[in-house]
């Protein structure tokens, strides 16, 4: 009884001659001493077990959750928050960025993963415990609770090490195979280390959801594309962000536009269901958007697939700068609210972009024009207007553009997640098969449908077309998709040549840019502001036609017949200010004379003296009409 006990406290104090508070206290302290001596036994045999958690005093976690006991087993316990689990203790490959792979179950039932940076522990107070709460794990309401917790959190030791990587795509931990980290946190591939991703995007498990089976998704959508020459381009596009690395290719994308209701949006749905759903809140993505935002979205793809929806509703002023930065592979510096150096945002990835106008249109409304360098990390490709030949049964477009759109929506994402299994184990059983196999696959594209000589920013073009065709008949060799055997190249081949006769050839860019400048200015002024003079055959001397119903005003030059076909006479000043306005003007005309198009003066002369009425012998560029045949030309082919 209690009152029993109280006399055998008393006895035993004056036995030991001290008093019965001195007595409690030394019971309490040998039961303190005793049990952390447990404790430590405890966590001294736990340090040679694989795998094992080792709290630090006091803290244990119990089916309840995270408690603390303060003075052992007499205590009152804290609870400190709900279960949670360490998987391990995460790092980057440099060794930076330590922190701890954590784990737990919300309240719904739904698991949670999250790549703690220990650094966030130095934070003030409710920024570590706001990223735990956000994802349901609750957390003791006290001040007391939430600095256990940071203790705990500070001290837990475990053997365990994984690999912390900050975007998505290929990693290769402790230099062993390489394995991939899908957006949503999923890793693919048998690694040295298990792989984690850093910093998981609010909305990054729906872009790479899936749906239905991967025998589904080839029967209802995959082998729609055959036939279908753009639909395949896409779909095999798809395929090509894994291979960037492997390939050694830094990343770069196409541009396909055409008027509206043509089908350019639901091949590029195609391309988006390998990866995750086909909208905009999934894998299909909106041109119109901010530069940080678009730079976060190339790192989310990283290794995989952007795509770009409707150019005409980018910023017209951003468009080219966007190229340049997709293709960069780099984000913008950036500071921490310390003035430290954020991590810089990196990609490499391919993309593709549609829309109702080409990218140099576009920049024109901001009056820019697109560099060679920006046309050939983004071509603009024209789409044909019988986009969809192969209408596999269906009666219409219509019926195969819904059929698609349906069965997309119920099939997606499983093509991407066996591409990526395969490459994988491809990558760690025989590393240097399928290098080869992609360099063969180019190699063998280039040969048949690029002309000796040809320039290299055409060459440059084709080799990326030629790795989309690589990517296509990898995954149908792989099995992935239920293609014939060059399908994926004769449809990369379709787009090239859509590409090649819309340029008007195989020159360089800058000299296409050269051409199509003074072309244009003949078109829109030749017949308004051109004078037009003959020969007169009694005379002997040139004389201006004059039609009053067509009076010349703002006259930029002349035009003569003198055998049946025009020669365009332009005044030197006229050429240097408008005609070749924000270009070189003497580079234009050496691009002209040696395109053939320009009759050249005596000497080195570009310009010839002619004799124009009433102002004498002058310089003028004289510029053939050959060079009008050739845009007639580019529009039947186009």
């Amino acid at each position: 009884s209690p009152t029993e006990f109280a006399q055998e406290r008393r006895a035993a104090a004056s036995r030991l001659g001290l008093t019965v508070k001195d007595l409690a206290k030394a019971v309490h302290a040998l039961r303190r001493q005793a049990f952390q001596e447990r404790e430590a036994a405890e966590r001294e045999r736990l340090r040679g077990t694989a795998g094992a958690v080792i709290w630090p005093p006091g803290f244990r976690m119990e089916e309840r959750g995270l408690v603390f006991l303060s003075d052992g087993d007499d205590s009152m316990p804290v609870l400190v928050s709900a279960p949670f689990a360490v998987l391990g203790e995460s790092r980057t490959g440099a060794g930076q960025g330590w922190g701890l792979w954590l784990a737990w179950a919300d309240r719904d039932g739904r698991q949670h993963r999250w790549a703690m940076q220990r650094r966030l522990l130095t934070t003030d107070p409710g920024v570590l415990e706001a990223e735990l709460a956000d994802g349901g794990l609750r957390i003791g309401a006290t001040a007391e609770a939430r600095a256990l917790l940071r203790q705990a959190l500070g001290e837990v030791e475990t053997a365990t090490r994984v690999t912390a990587v900050p975007r998505t795509g290929w990693h290769a931990p402790a230099g062993g195979a390489a394995g991939y980290m899908l957006a949503d946190g999923t890793p693919i591939g048998a690694t040295a280390e298990p792989l984690v991703l850093q910093n998981l995007a609010e909305d990054a498990a729906r872009r790479v959801a899936t749906a239905g089976t991967l025998a589904e998704w080839q029967e209802q959508v995959a082998a729609l594309a055959v036939g279908n020459p753009v639909a395949t381009f896409c779909l095999a596009a798809a395929f090509v962000g894994p291979l960037l690395e492997i390939a050694g290719e830094d990343g770069g994308g196409v541009h396909l536009f055409g008027p509206s209701k043509r089908g350019k949006t639901v091949a590029m749905r195609l391309a988006a269901s390998v990866w995750g759903p086909h909208d905009k809140a999934g894998a299909l993505r909106d041109w119109r958007t901010t530069a940080n935002a678009l730079e976060a979205a190339c790192e989310e793809a990283a290794d995989g697939l952007l795509t770009l929806d409707e150019i005409q509703q980018a910023e017209p002023r951003d468009v080219v700068g966007a190229i340049y930065a997709m293709g960069n592979g780099g984000g913008k510096g950036r500071l921490r609210a310390d003035a430290s150096a954020r991590r810089r945002r990196t990609w490499r990835t391919f993309y593709l972009s549609n829309g109702e106008i080409d990218v140099a249109t576009l920049a024109q409304k901001a009056g820019q024009r697109v560099p060679p360098g920006a046309e050939v990390r983004l071509p603009s490709v024209p789409l044909p207007a019988d986009l969809w030949p192969e209408l596999h049964g269906r009666p219409d477009f219509q019926a195969l553009c819904a059929d698609l759109a349906t069965a997309a929506n119920r099939q997606h994402g499983t093509a991407a997640r066996d591409f990526l299994a395969q490459l994988a184990r491809i990558r760690a059983e025989a590393p240097e098969e399928l290098p080869a196999t992609i360099a063969e696959h180019r190699a063998a594209f280039l040969a048949a449908h690029v002309p000796a000589g040809a320039d290299p920013q055409v060459r440059e073009v084709a080799r990326r077309l030629a790795l989309v065709a690589a990517a296509g008949e990898i995954a149908a060799e792989l099995g992935v998709v239920p293609w014939p055997k060059e399908a994926a190249t004769d449809a990369a081949a379709t787009v090239l040549s859509l590409w090649r006769a819309r340029r008007g050839g195989d020159g360089s860019g800058e000299e296409a840019a050269h051409l199509a400048k003074v072309r244009l200015f003949l078109v829109q002024h030749g017949a308004s502001r051109l004078q037009p003079i003959w020969l007169n055959p009694t005379t002997n001397e040139l004389e201006e036609v004059l039609d009053p119903a067509r009076p010349v005003v703002n006259r930029a030059g002349w035009r003569r017949m003198p055998n049946g076909s025009d020669l365009y006479l332009i005044h030197l000043a006229t050429w240097r200010a408008e005609v070749c306005e924000g270009l070189d003007a003497a580079e234009v005309a050496r691009t002209l004379a040696a395109a053939g198009h320009l009759e050249p003066g005596e000497g080195k002369n570009l310009a010839r003296r002619v004799a124009i009425p009433g102002l004498g012998k002058i310089r003028v560029y004289t510029i053939r009409a050959s060079l009008m045949s050739l845009a007639d030309q580019e529009g039947l082919s186009g």
